[in-house]
């Protein structure tokens, strides 16, 4: 299922001191102006198989909405759903400008609703039930391994090229973290790479990518890495901003300790 905002975090609506919560507001005072009148009913299918039944309350009069309506029983259920989003966003605001609530919190309304209005409205942001759907059914093609390339899985059967990798890999699930293996990244050069692990923190629902740079007491291998974390750096990304860097040497092997300490940092 793709939405307008498919990584989209409720708490991002009240970063840049409610600048974003205040776009967030307008934005559905305008849907709603722009909205049919009236309400919608949903009647669930009483049989398996059934289609739901859809009505629409106008004026104290109910009128059944057959198929041909299904663009106007959209439009309904989602002016309801923008409407209490609406309601939420200036709660939201009020309490921001009180500097009161130590807690603020979005209460999204989607994971509230009826699967059969759920299936009519475009969610603002994806529970999290929903992104973890996206991330586990994701198809993309990554470098692939050639013949005779030594073999490491992770725990879920996922190939990977080290065994350090297979130390972070493992981890990861542990953790619960979703991550995708060498999924490809367009430079600013327009050149492709392929982190080690392209990471979300699903609380901030904030992307990382994660790089291991191994043998960095092999002159030609270190040379290689740090060119290769110079195009990050051209093509805008931050190191411990947004981009996660681990290491290890042939005498000092990368430790689960430091994985965790870099998992709590950036990833949960």
């Amino acid at each position: 299922m793709i939405t307008r905002q498919p990584i989209l975090s409720p708490q991002a609506c009240i970063e840049d001191t409610g600048s974003r919560l205040k776009r967030f507001i307008s934005e559905k005072e305008s849907a709603l102006q722009n909205a049919p009148p009236g309400e919608l009913t949903v009647s669930a299918a009483k049989k398996q198989h059934y289609a739901p039944e859809y009505y629409h309350r106008q004026n104290g009069n109910r009128e059944y909405l057959a198929k041909d309506k299904c663009e106007l029983v959209r439009q309904l259920a989602q002016k309801e759903y923008d409407a209490k989003q609406l309601q939420e966003a200036e709660r939201l605001l009020a309490k921001l400008g009180r500097f009161t609530d130590q807690t603020l919190t979005f209460r999204e309304c989607y994971g509230s609703l009826r699967p059969e209005r759920q299936a009519l409205v475009e969610p603002d942001f994806l529970p999290d039930d929903m992104v973890r759907e996206l991330w586990d059914n994701f198809q993309y093609e990554s470098l692939g391994f050639s013949a005779n390339y030594p073999e490491y899985y992770l725990t879920n059967d996922q190939r990977v090229r080290s065994l350090a990798e297979r130390k972070i890999g493992n981890r990861l699930l542990e953790r619960d973290v979703l991550f995708l293996y060498e999924f490809p990244l367009r430079m600013q050069d327009g050149g492709l790479v392929y982190p080690d692990f392209t990471c979300l923190n699903l609380r901030t629902r904030k992307i990382y990518r994660w790089e291991h740079l191994g043998r960095l007491d092999e002159h030609s291998y270190l040379e290689k890495n740090l060119r290769k974390l110079e195009r990050y750096r051209q093509s805008g990304f931050q190191l411990c901003v947004d981009l996660i860097v681990s290491q290890d040497t042939g005498g000092n092997p990368l430790s689960e300790r430091e994985i965790d300490r870099l998992i709590d940092n950036f990833l949960v």
